[in-house]
């Protein structure tokens, strides 16, 4: 295997977001399986009885499988899920493992109907078939997916990153106290908000950090991050780029992009912020406005 293909293997890869997609693509292909089936019916499923319910069976196995790996499994093991860490060979193991845990139920539920005969070799056999037949088209997919969408966010970035080239780029200047409170009005504190850096979700904390004279400072305040986004709405430089994390225009000193979204580096900051690819839009345009 190539060090070239390897470095790919270990590059940033998109994460799904949203759990409306997920539940989208647990329905869509449950109900492709079982139509398939239904239209073609191979196999010898032509004689099975009762033949609607059998069929729905084999949809309703790809769609469990499915919901297990899109929303249990992040949950058992969030760290290897974090989407900060999800890579190209994340997502082909996440494929192959959702196709081989297909495969094996439909054994299964093909054994128990007298279908097929299971036995130590046939199983291994089955594996192995699965394995080897669907390496080739998942990795390729994952890979076409990838040179896509670092492409595409490479092509978003480019604006940006032009202008960053120009002196005094930014040439709107925001003054006023960013006031946070608790959703029972305690008042959380108050930031000059040209000092705001950032600021990124913990759990139902958020880290504020900001500069103090010329040294950076972090506050950790007991606040979920879609409170701090609407109580700043009068502070268009302050912009929700993700669902962790919010940051200050006014610091943005680069901006490039990876097949994730785009990645925004800070003053004051060693690790770059991302913006999600369905935010990128509402970054180049506020971005736009502040010139």
């Amino acid at each position: 295997m190539s060090k070239g293909f390897l470095n790919i293997l270990f590059q940033l890869y998109p994460h799904e977001e949203t759990a409306a997609k997920k539940w989208r693509e647990v329905f869509l292909f449950g109900l492709f399986v079982f139509l398939f089936l239904l239209v073609f019916q191979p196999f010898g499923l032509r004689e099975v009885s009762p033949k609607f319910l059998i069929l729905l069976g084999y949809g309703g196995i790809t769609s469990f499988v499915l919901w297990f790996s899109n929303f249990l499994v992040p949950k058992l093991i969030p760290e290897f899920h974090a989407e900060q860490k999800w890579m190209v060979w994340k997502e082909i193991v996440h494929i192959m493992i959702s196709i081989l845990l297909i495969a094996l139920f439909n054994l299964i539920y093909s054994w128990i109907f007298g279908f097929f005969h299971l036995n130590f070799i046939n199983f291994l056999a089955f594996i192995g078939i699965t394995l080897s037949v669907g390496i080739f088209p998942v990795t390729i997919s994952v890979l076409i997916k990838y040179y896509s969408a670092l492409r595409q966010n490479i092509k978003e970035a480019q604006p940006i990153h032009d202008q960053l080239t120009h002196p005094n780029q930014l040439k709107e200047h925001h003054e006023g106290q960013l006031v946070l409170r608790s959703s029972e009005e305690e008042l959380l504190g108050q930031w000059p908000v040209d000092r705001v850096i950032r600021m990124e979700a913990a759990q139902n904390y958020i880290e504020l950090y900001f500069l103090k004279e010329k040294d950076v400072q972090r506050d950790l305040l007991r606040i979920p991050l879609k409170d701090v986004e609407q109580q700043a709405t009068q502070f268009p430089n302050l912009i929700r780029t993700h669902r962790s994390h919010i940051l200050n225009l006014q610091h943005v000193v680069e901006v490039t992009g990876n097949a994730q979204g785009l990645q925004v580096f800070l003053n004051h900051q060693q690790e770059p912020v991302p913006v999600s690819r369905s935010r990128i839009k509402a970054f180049q345009e506020q971005f736009k406005k502040e010139l």
